[in-house]
């Protein structure tokens, strides 16, 4: 009898990635307001439509080209409920812009600055933020649950809530601090880039695995890429099947039998890492992703698959299937930063020394067999989250592991993790 093969999707795989389109009506989510105010101004990267604002007993959102009506000041902007950042003052020239809500000067590039360019840039909903930026009204919609600061969250947590929410076309910081700064006119014409603000690569999520132990993480053939960051896969058994929810078994430790997992030596390490590159050397279709041309090969990275082992590791022998750690003792990334929950894809891989990434992605699978991860790769490849991160051609390293628990719901969980330095 076939084994079944669940799998896990996330939709916003990858948060860091540059192609994909997050979707979305394109119409405005603001209405223009041709009262009389004493405050009116524009928001800005590239004019931003859609974004909330609040100013006294206002509550409004900006128009097609930014412009936002008060009457009186402070003026608090957001996004769903993810507050941006506020003013108190005008500027002199009535655009508000990611150095205002900042508080910063505008020759100004520092983490904050770049976090709400990244966050802006992330939510426009075809990518074409030449003339402005047009928020995604579905994402704007999952952010009203989020009650949060932006600039008190970590670039990291940034690229995880893009990916949760489902964001498909996560802007690396590099990038959206490039467009940030050629797309400000005359405001930034001539302005260096402060040493604070070079544009240099910070980490962004997009999941990663290796090798040894098998499947697991949320989803038998489950996509995360930071994203920005990656998608939320579903889960695996038998007869594959896909899903566009996270499904996670409750945690429930489980005896560990003796591992019948092969030793990690070279010639394995050198299989797995085959197979993802003999999917990379052709052109594939990956459903509403689109097609993929053939690209470049990765390399194998040692931290990249500790992250992947302890991932599988811990889905096996927590008997759980999610791209969040199971925040039991077997999470070894959740036990050493924190306790009250389980570990991300990019604490996982950040803890085993795989730092200073640009973008990383995940997928996960479950019940499959461990002939040499051929099962695996064969359902991840079906799956277009997935498959997408596989076929990244921004992802430079890889490391896959295979975790072995007869006690367990499926037995066999893998971890795949893609990265960018």
């Amino acid at each position: 009898m076939k084994k079944e093969i669940k799998l896990i999707i996330e939709t916003a795989v990858m948060a860091l990635i540059l192609n994909g389109c997050s979707g979305g009506d394109t119409s405005s989510s603001g209405t223009e307001n041709t009262g009389t105010y004493a405050v009116s101004g524009i928001l800005t990267d590239s004019p931003v439509d859609g974004a909330k604002y609040t100013c006294g007993n206002v509550t409004n959102f900006t128009a097609k080209n930014g412009s936002f009506f008060c009457e009186n000041t402070p003026i608090e902007f957001y996004v769903g409920n993810v507050k941006l950042g506020e003013i108190h003052q005008l500027p002199q020239d009535a655009y508000v812009t990611p150095q205002d809500l900042a508080n910063v000067q505008r020759d100004v590039f520092n983490d904050n600055v770049s976090k709400i360019a990244v966050f802006l840039q992330s939510l426009d909903n075809d990518g074409e933020m030449e003339e402005s930026i047009i928020l995604d009204r579905n994402l704007i919609k999952k952010l009203e649950n989020e009650h949060s600061e932006l600039q008190q969250m970590t670039h990291t947590a940034l690229i995880e809530l893009l990916d949760t929410i489902g964001a498909l076309n996560v802007v690396d910081k590099d990038a959206a601090l490039a467009h940030l700064h050629q797309h400000m006119g005359e405001l930034l014409e001539h302005a260096p880039i402060t040493e604070e603000g070079e544009l240099a690569a910070t980490p962004e999520v997009d999941p990663e695995t290796p090798i040894s132990s098998p499947p697991s993480e949320e989803e038998t053939n489950n996509d995360d890429e930071i994203k920005v960051p990656d998608t939320i896969e579903e889960t695996p058994t038998t007869n594959t099947t896909t899903s566009d929810t996270q499904e996670t078994i409750t945690p429930e430790e489980t005896e560990v039998p003796t591992p019948v997992t092969p030793t990690l030596d070279d010639a394995l390490k050198q299989a797995y890492l085959d197979i993802i590159n003999e999917a990379r050397l052709e052109g594939r279709e990956c459903g509403e992703y689109g097609y993929f041309k053939a690209t470049s090969a990765l390399t194998w990275n040692e931290k990249l698959y500790d992250a992947a082992y302890e991932h599988s590791k811990d889905m096996a022998i927590s008997n759980t299937f999610s791209h969040t750690g199971s925040g039991t003792k077997n999470d070894e990334t959740a036990k050493v930063l924190h306790s009250s929950s389980g570990s991300s894809v990019g604490e996982r891989i950040e803890h085993n020394g795989y730092t200073n990434w640009r973008r990383y992605g995940e997928n996960i699978a479950a019940g499959t067999s461990m002939d040499e991860a051929v099962e695996a790769m064969e359902g991840w490849l079906d799956s277009p989250g997935h498959c997408k991160n596989i076929m990244k051609p921004e992802f430079q390293e890889a490391g896959m592991a295979v975790y072995y628990n007869e006690n367990s719901h499926y037995k066999y969980y893998w971890t795949q993790d893609f990265g960018m330095r």
